[in-house]
């Protein structure tokens, strides 16, 4: 157990990097991740995780993606990145539920990777921190290795992937679709690009649906309103009392029961019908 922690604990060294903006890594089990968070400040928490692993700079097929309850609302930019709504967050698992097994996961790789590997891992060692587990001591990061290769040039990841001529299938950043191109772009830098990208990618494995909500009443009578000719939200609320909860029920209700609900007159029942202005229409 104590060698476990030593090995853990200990501080791994950044992959090298040669003048040309190359890997030194040697081929090995290597682990490239992403993940998105509620926003950018010290009390931000991870929304989603992704991991994609490789084997000798191959990806072995395996691959995680899990969804969190951060336990706060996203800020409006970072929503915007992420694509979750908050009311769907608040229905999942809390990071802490998932700590230790992601913890032990990632000390069975030789090098874990990440594009701005310096965000990722203090989003991580933040979560670990909060669960009593030791950090992630290093990782390598492609962002850094794609500044020595395209000197003066954007090194963010969209940027970058650009470059290879990948596409990027989202306006979002979904976590797993950025761990692959990540991957992807660590593999290249060490001189390796006969693998593709997935054309699809799956939805987080521990996500929980969010339930339908069943509309209230003033839902419905805002609905009404707005189906129906004439019909405002006031009048479409004592519909709904008296039990008419849609619009084709109300136009198949026979005038003389209609007259009996308050707001009702011959007016505003042929408005509400489509009728010509003075009409007659017989309606048992």
């Amino acid at each position: 157990m104590f060698e476990t922690l030593r090995r853990l604990i200990a501080p791994r060294a950044a992959t090298p990097v040669a003048a040309d903006g190359r890997g030194t890594q040697k081929a090995g089990r290597a682990v490239a991740v992403d993940l998105e968070t509620t926003g950018l400040s010290r009390d931000d928490r991870i929304v989603t995780f992704a991991a994609v692993e490789l084997i000798d700079f191959q990806p072995t097929g395996a691959f995680l993606h899990l969804i969190f309850n951060p336990g706060r609302k996203s800020h409006f930019m970072a929503r915007a990145i992420h694509g979750w709504p908050d009311d769907a967050l608040a229905l999942q698992e809390p990071f802490s539920k998932w700590a230790v097994s992601l913890r032990d996961y990632l000390s069975g790789f030789d090098e874990v990777v990440a594009h701005n590997a310096a965000f990722d891992r203090r989003f991580l060692n933040q979560e670990f921190q909060v669960a009593g587990l030791p950090s992630v001591a290093q990782a390598c990061c492609t962002m850094e290795m794609a500044k020595v290769r395209w000197p003066g040039q954007k090194a963010g990841l969209d940027a970058c992937v650009s470059r290879l001529g990948l596409p990027k299938r989202g306006k979002c950043h979904g976590a797993l679709e950025d761990a692959w191109l990540a991957a992807h772009l660590y593999c290249h830098f060490h001189g390796v690009d006969d693998w593709a990208v997935p054309a699809e990618f799956s939805p987080p494995s521990n996500l929980c649906p969010t339930p339908e909500v069943e509309p209230t009443d003033d839902d419905i009578a805002r609905a009404l309103a707005r189906d129906l000719d004439g019909v405002g939200v006031g009048l479409a609320r004592a519909l709904v009392a008296a039990g008419l909860r849609a619009a084709e029920d109300v136009l198949g209700t026979p005038d003389a029961v209609l007259l009996t609900i308050k707001g009702f007159g011959r007016g505003k029942i042929a408005k509400m019908r489509g009728e010509e202005a003075g009409e007659k229409r017989r309606n048992p």
